[in-house]
């Protein structure tokens, strides 16, 4: 008697091929987005460190900010750092009996980035206060290789961009 079941080499051909494909790519994405976010974690710890030593030191220089921008290119990724300082400025102060009295409280004068490089350019160091406060946002530029490599085998939506962010006050 004859075993009549057909010619099932293609599907296990077909078999075999998706399953090569399941073991391989799932792990592989696994590395790659393991590999993102420890470049997250290392950028974020590049920025602390920059907003601590600021706030230790009261002041930072070109150097200071280049050095920043080649730490965070360390990490694999392209990022646009950006700087806001928040400068305390005492409100008017008014005249009494020969003391000076202060009228309300002080108000806060925000320094952008494109200030501060302008200010770095002229003055070669940028001092703060005690009082002030300096925040980093380090944006990501670049796609992160998780989603190069998500891409490349099935349409990844969304656009959003990664940023890690430090702040203190002086």
């Amino acid at each position: 008697m004859r075993n009549n079941r057909g010619n099932s080499t293609p599907i296990v051909i077909i078999g075999i091929v998706v399953a090569l494909g399941i073991m391989f790519l799932f792990p592989l994405i696994a590395m790659t987005e393991q590999h993102d976010d420890m470049a997250l974690t290392q950028a974020q710890t590049i920025v602390n460190e920059f907003v601590n030593k600021v706030a230790t030191n009261h002041e930072f220089s070109q150097l200071d900010v280049d050095n920043l921008q080649l730490s965070l290119a360390s990490t694999g990724y392209a990022w646009d750092p950006e700087i806001t300082i928040q400068q305390l400025e005492e409100n008017a102060a008014k005249k009494a009996n020969g003391a000076t009295v202060q009228v309300g409280d002080g108000a806060y004068v925000s320094i952008y980035m494109t200030q501060i490089l302008n200010q770095l350019a002229a003055n070669k160091n940028i001092k703060l206060n005690s009082g002030d406060t300096i925040t980093l946002k380090a944006t990501l530029v670049s796609t992160k290789r998780s989603d190069e490599f998500k891409n490349s085998f099935y349409k990844f939506t969304g656009n959003e961009k990664d940023s890690v962010q430090a702040s203190a006050m002086l």
